[in-house]
């Protein structure tokens, strides 16, 4: 055994290495070290398995081929651009809402030197950080005042912990969701210090079912949008609007309603082909007294939790501890910002969701025959055809688009085969699989990227 292991190289034969070498600026030598230490390490238990057979040239090719993959993997293993041909317009795994370059650039501008984020021009003192948003968020919204933390989980937390913390906050059975990568509204409700009373069933949840569970202790009703999941059939649930009325028969109780929206629907999209769905507005013009919305969904910002409603409960929330630690950098109050100053100059068509929304089909038909004829032109067997985009994202559970794909087919290539290419190139091109065809949706691929599509599928071909 002694014997077998003396075909180990040493660690500087690797290091010399021009293959492994050229690692050391692109990483670091300390991060090549380490890849190497765990592959000799590898080498050094396979063979006191017996489950290496070779000798020392052998041994070395072996812990330089391992070493050499995985440290290709580390450099190109990082945040990048992605071509998303799915059609799921809000996808969650592929960072939901694109920002615009306008919007970029407007940070750019903001982020790289020195700028007022906590200071006054006035009178040259500090002041809030959330000036200038909560400026823009009443006026969208019509809101009181407005507060914004790092995302939507954030802002329900700090919303029922400083308004119901010890009390109890009764919610419909069927709204208590998992919101995603296994967070729970139960387990964030309990982590707020509040007690959760369940009113109704999973299927059926009426006004009454609020009331018979009011107590002295009660200090909310909260309403949490279904938004990645949708019960039909005998249904049925109490509207925010109801919850407000019954509130107003319990003055003495104190009691807030309090709506999570799930995303961020700050105008009408019934004129681009959805259904008309309430906007924040309309559920402070229900008279809820604290909304919460995502920044990062159908709002078309970056990640954050809008938290909007009557200022004497915001002014709590301001003051409580525990907002510091969720409150949001500069960047992501210049993107957003960027991105409410367009709602609020009537641009919204500007911000990539919503025009991607909003794009006709007409055009993605378009799109896809000028892709189609490109393809085409390089030997790619495609064709145009209809297909469903999806809204996704955890936004309107099942709201779909009518859309076009290009369906692509390479001879001697199965879809799987194609679909791992396109994943592992410099820009991967994430698609969709349908009867052993690749699924290009053109309501989600910019057409800037139609040459890039058309080089890499005409590698493959070759």
């Amino acid at each position: 055994m002694e014997k077998n292991l003396r075909l180990i190289p040493k660690m500087d034969d690797f290091l010399e290495d021009p293959d492994i070498f050229c690692f050391k600026s692109e990483l670091s030598g300390k991060t090549v070290v380490r890849v190497l230490r765990e592959e000799i390490e590898n080498l050094r238990g396979l063979i006191k398995s017996g489950g290496f057979l070779g000798d020392k040239s052998a041994a070395f090719e072996y812990v330089k081929r391992n070493a050499v993959l995985l440290l290709e993997k580390k450099k190109t293993d990082r945040l990048k651009r992605v071509i998303n041909a799915t059609g799921i317009i809000i996808h969650t795994n592929l960072g939901r809402a694109p920002l615009s370059g306008e919007i970029m650039k407007k940070v750019s501008e903001a982020v790289t030197g020195y700028n007022n984020l906590e200071y006054s021009f006035t009178d040259g003192k500090r002041r809030g950080r959330m000036f200038y948003l909560e400026e823009l968020l009443r006026d969208i919204t019509s809101a009181e005042a407005a507060l914004v933390v790092n995302n939507n989980a954030a802002a329900i937390f700090l919303v029922l912990n400083t308004l119901c913390k010890n009390k109890e906050v009764i919610i419909s059975r069927g709204e208590i969701v998992e919101i995603g990568d296994s967070f729970r509204i139960s387990e964030i409700i309990k982590e707020s210090g509040c007690i959760i009373k369940e009113a109704g069933t999973t299927n059926k949840t009426r006004p009454g079912d609020y009331e018979n569970l009011i107590t002295e202790y009660t200090s909310a009703f909260l309403k949490v949008h279904q938004s990645n999941f949708k019960i039909i059939g005998f249904t049925g649930e109490a509207s925010s609007l109801e919850l407000v009325e019954l509130k107003s028969k319990y003055p003495g109780n104190d009691m807030v309603v309090i709506e999570d929206m799930g995303s961020g629907i700050l105008s009408d999209l019934s004129a681009y082909g959805l259904k008309k769905e309430r906007t924040a507005e309309d559920a402070l013009n229900d008279g809820v007294d604290i909304v919460t919305f995502s920044g990062d969904k159908i709002l078309g910002g970056p990640q954050a939790g809008i938290i909007i409603g009557k200022k004497k409960y915001v002014d709590l929330m301001k003051k409580n501890q525990m907002y510091r630690c969720l409150r949001i950098d500069k960047m992501c109050l210049a993107a957003l910002e960027a991105a409410l100053c367009l709602y609020r100059g009537g641009d919204a068509l500007k911000i990539p969701v919503i025009r991607s929304i909003a794009e006709a089909k007409a055009l993605i038909y378009e799109k896809a025959n000028k892709l189609n004829a490109m393809l085409n032109g390089v030997g790619v067997d495609c064709r145009v055809g209809p297909h469903t985009a999806l809204l996704g994202g955890g936004a309107l559970p099942g709201e779909t688009i009518d859309s076009f794909a290009v369906f692509v087919a390479i001879k001697g290539k199965s879809a799987r085969e194609i679909d791992i290419y396109l994943r592992h190139q410099t820009i991967p091109i994430i698609s969709t699989i349908q009867n052993e065809e690749i699924i290009l949706d053109m309501r989600t691929v910019d057409e800037g990227d139609f040459e890039y599509l058309r080089n890499t599928l005409a590698e493959l071909c070759k």
